[in-house]
């Protein structure tokens, strides 16, 4: 255990301090995670199937919000040896449903670019509320075996396929986006359209950024399983919990949809300065016929 390898009083003083930051963070992280999913029920030009995936993330860091950052706030103060199973059984749980829904939602980017006439068919919401039940389930069931030596280096193996699986759906979905915004930028020069009238998407900085996080806090469980007995573990866990309040932030900070959405469900009125694409088609047929009839 952690604590072992510290004077009484450094343990102490960590202890207080991460109890601290569990506590602040705790409702600030259920917040903004209610506010994703209240602005996915409320606001049904959200619910694509991207988005309905980033619901199940969100459910899952309310989950830790209400639940884990409390189990950890007592496995911080409490003495050694008590409740930390549950502290690790409980991380564990959210930790790994995380990994594997988000390792679907990378599945589903690369569906919808590799794959685009198909998807509609292959994805559908019945779907992915199954696969999202499944990762839940799953997670669980690797919780509850870990401990045998056997099945931990299956599911090891299996955490490493995970990642390698995100990587490879974020690398051939970054090519894919590259590739058609060239040619749509091909496309606008020859017509005459300024740069600025391409639009960069930002669901697609959020699905890398969302997925770079994920990879991180992989590393991170890994070298929390192979320093189990060090002090560094508790510092590695609340990095990898604290992903459940930085999650919802970036949604916010990268998604034009999210932010609109969520200053819907909070009643707060904002004029749309962004001009749409449509003016620079008008201004461009004016210039056209300008030329054509001096």
């Amino acid at each position: 255990m952690w604590r072992d390898h510290m004077s009484p009083g450094t343990e102490r003083k960590l202890s207080h301090v991460l109890a601290a930051i569990y506590g602040l963070s705790s409702p600030f992280t259920v917040a903004l995670n209610l506010l994703v999913l209240v602005a996915l029920y409320r606001v049904s030009s959200l619910r694509s199937k991207s988005n309905l995936m980033i619901g199940g993330l969100a459910l899952t860091d309310l989950i830790t919000g209400l639940l884990i950052n409390p189990i950890m706030i007592a496995d911080s103060l409490s003495p050694p040896k008590c409740g930390n199973k549950l502290a690790a059984l409980s991380c564990t749980v959210v930790v790994g449903s995380f990994a594997y829904q988000l390792v679907l939602l990378n599945i589903d980017r690369y569906l919808a670019m590799k794959h685009t006439f198909e998807y509609p068919r292959i994805v559908t919401t019945q779907r992915v509320f199954k696969v999202n039940a499944f990762a839940w389930a799953w997670a669980i069931i690797v919780a509850a075996t870990d401990s045998f030596p056997v099945l931990s280096a299956i599911y090891n193996t299996i955490w490493v396929a995970c990642v390698c699986v995100c990587v490879y759906c974020l690398g051939t979905v970054l090519m894919i986006t590259q590739r058609h915004r060239r040619a749509i930028l091909k496309q606008h020069r020859a017509s005459g359209m300024p740069r600025k009238a391409v639009q960069r998407s930002n669901t697609g900085y959020l699905f890398v950024i969302v997925t770079v996080i994920f990879i991180i806090s992989s590393l991170s469980i890994v070298i929390c399983r192979f320093f189990s007995n060090n002090s560094v573990r508790p510092i590695l866990q609340l990095l990898i919990i604290q992903n459940s309040l930085f999650n919802p932030l970036v949604y916010t900070l990268q998604s034009s949809a999210f932010r609109k959405a969520f200053r819907r469900v909070l009643g707060i009125s904002s004029s749309n300065r962004e001009v749409p694409v449509a003016v620079y088609k008008v201004r461009n047929d004016i210039v056209q016929f300008r030329h054509r009839f001096p």
